[in-house]
């Protein structure tokens, strides 16, 4: 598959001829070409085959930019959540590099944790307060310990006791 641009990207160098086109079809004189409202998914044989074949007005070819206008929003989601969870990768593998160097403190994590033990209510119940050493305290008499998996083999797990712990491996639990 490859992705077909709908109106010619070759008319970005052609000023007069993509206004021209972008009349023609309705639209108004800011619409991006490179925008997904612009894009669809093409065999690479019908993509190879118009190249840069700009059309005339017709109801298939006004279909095809309206199912892409349909589309665009969701697309830019799928990006987005693309980048965020590259972003994410990259941050959980810097965790990795940095416990492997032993160079990782449970107050660097702090944030972290503060996220998870909101998000968590086990962990939010068990939470008491930070405390300055870099130690983070937690109420006692959990029932369940909650855990908090940064990576495969990284995980921050909430003890009774006011206790948390940062665990290489597989939990000791």
């Amino acid at each position: 598959m490859q992705i077909d641009h709908i109106i010619p990207e070759h008319l970005l160098s052609k000023p007069p001829e993509l206004k021209s086109a972008l009349r023609s079809l309705g639209l108004p004189g800011d619409f991006q070409i490179n925008g997904f409202e612009n894009l669809l998914p093409s065999c690479s044989a019908c993509n190879n085959a118009k190249k840069g074949y700009i059309f005339k007005p017709s109801p298939v070819h006004l279909a095809s930019l309206e199912k892409a206008k349909r589309r665009a929003e969701r697309c830019r989601a799928l990006v987005a959540k693309g980048v965020s969870d590259a972003m994410l990768a990259k941050a959980l593998n810097a965790l990795e590099i940095a416990a492997d160097e032993q160079k990782l403190e449970l107050r660097d994590l702090e944030p972290l944790i503060l996220v998870f033990a909101r998000t968590n209510p086990a962990a939010w119940e068990a939470f008491s307060k930070a405390v300055d050493d870099g130690m983070m305290e937690f109420a006692v008499g959990l029932i369940v310990v909650p855990t908090l998996r940064l990576t495969p083999s990284l995980t921050v797990e909430f003890y009774a006791g006011r206790i948390i712990r940062l665990v290489r491996g597989n939990s000791a639990q």
